[in-house]
Formats: structure tokens, sequence, C-alpha cells
């Protein structure tokens, strides 16, 4: 998931995770359904849908804008952490 999220671009080639906060963000609704899924085939558990793809989403936009996490946690390290740490939260 995380790859998708950093990954992800718009037709345009434009990150959905620098889209403006006046266009719905189809990398929200990516991730939402994304989870919907994985409930409804019973590999995620029980959790609120827009809460943990918010946080997912504000998980990885946290790190590029803020130099202190930069300068104590470098990307690869954050990346394979996020990921445990959503993976944990998310398991059925």
């Amino acid at each position: 998931m995380v790859e998708i999220v950093f990954n992800a671009r718009t037709p345009d080639n434009v990150p959905y995770y620098k889209l403006g906060d006046e266009e719905e963000d189809p990398l929200l609704q990516t991730l939402e359904n994304i989870l919907r899924e994985g409930q409804e085939q019973g590999v995620f558990g029980d959790f609120h849908l827009s809460v943990m793809s918010n946080m997912i989403q504000g998980a990885i936009g946290e790190y590029m804008p803020n130099p202190a996490v930069i300068g104590r946690v470098d990307l690869e390290t954050y990346t394979s952490e996020l990921v445990r740490i959503i993976h944990r939260a998310v398991q059925a």
C-alpha cells in the first residue's frame, strides 16, 4: 500500500499526495477501496475506513515536508517501519 501511495500519479503525472484540498482526493478513495476490499475478503480486520486511510496518507505525507523527521530517520527505514505498523493495524 505504501508503494501505491508514494508512486501513484494523476494522468498529468502529478503525485496524488500533492493535489490541493479543493479537489476530491482520488488517492484517498483508492486507499479506502483497497481497505474496503480487504475487509470484505477477510484479509483485513475491522476498522473505520476513513480513519485508517487518512492515517496512512498522513503518515506518508508527514515525511516529505518535515526536516526533523528526515534528519532522524532515512526514507527506507521510515517506509519499512510504516509498512510494518500499518500491516499490524489492519490485520484480521
